[in-house]
């Protein structure tokens, strides 16, 4: 298996080439084992839209690979969450006119 070429920059990809080998391998547990984290964590980068196969942004996590593709992984400087989406863990109420939520800011 190729390993992916290090990042010069924050937004700089990891890109490797797919072995033979991978073909039938899901997308997600192969960007997993090759960059070392969780298969969720990949799930999610793939959801994200963060994960390129073959030139192609990929968005669906039960992709499989057919092997020799160039994959490009984009890690987001802020993680693979959507900021502008409410996260339901930090609603306190809900009404038709009004949303209440909590807000965590993190101590720089």
């Amino acid at each position: 298996m190729s390993t992916p070429e290090g990042r010069r920059g924050a937004l700089d990809p990891f890109v490797w080439v797919a072995p033979r080998e991978a073909s039938g391998a899901g997308l997600a547990a192969h960007v997993a084992a090759v960059l070392a984290m969780s298969r969720e964590a990949a799930e999610d980068l793939v959801d994200f839209g963060s994960v390129h196969v073959a030139g192609r942004q990929v968005q669906d996590i039960s992709a499989r690979l057919r092997g020799g593709e160039e994959i490009r992984v984009y890690i987001p400087v802020s993680g693979p969450a959507r900021r502008y989406e409410l996260d339901p863990a930090r609603m306190l109420a809900h009404a038709n006119d009004l949303l209440a939520s909590r807000n965590y800011s993190k101590a720089l």
